[in-house]
């Protein structure tokens, strides 16, 4: 495997009384979909997702283009926040997230860290046994930015919604 393709999904549809692994895209997402779909969408063997509906929904469209394989996989889920429930304050959330990214051991009600991290070896060691020498993957902000970040913080408040980032797999076996 040579090169491997993040996207962020894209921008969901907020809805407190739903659980946030539940949210789909907002029209405005749709939309954004459909502009990155008339763009050049990187020519991969295989599109690899989380099972989320937002990934899912991003996945699904992007395959109805390129007819390549949408792999769902549980290891792309994002972190667990449920136990935190909703966070509607922004500026709440913002410092939750700063503090869950910034720290080994963050003391938030958020999926533990150390079993996220469990989650992305696991996917790294599921992708090196793929044959892909492309691949697409479709996920969420917070995993993408402990898998992806030397700074995750600062990837996480970087990374737009429907945003394409390009590693080697060299670089991901560097998590492991």
């Amino acid at each position: 495997m040579q090169k491997v393709f993040f996207l962020r999904h894209f921008q969901t549809e907020v809805d407190p009384d739903t659980p946030v692994s539940e949210w789909t895209l907002s029209e405005e997402g749709m939309n954004q979909l459909q502009e990155f779909l008339d763009r050049d969408i990187p020519d991969v063997e295989a599109i690899l997702t989380s099972p989320e509906p937002k990934a899912r929904n991003t996945a699904e469209k992007i395959l109805e283009q390129t007819g390549e394989e949408v792999v769902p996989m549980e290891e792309l889920r994002e972190v667990d926040r449920s136990r935190r429930g909703f966070i509607e304050d922004h500026s709440e959330y913002v410092e939750t997230a700063k503090t869950y990214l910034q720290n080994d051991f963050p003391k938030t009600a958020w999926e533990p860290k150390s079993e996220v991290k469990n989650r992305i070896r696991t996917f790294i060691e599921k992708l090196e046994d793929m044959e892909y020498e492309r691949v697409l993957v479709v996920g969420h902000g917070l995993y993408f930015s402990i898998l992806l970040g030397d700074e995750p913080y600062f990837f996480w408040r970087e990374l737009e919604f429907g945003e394409l980032v390009e590693k080697d797999f060299q670089e991901l076996q560097q998590f492991k």
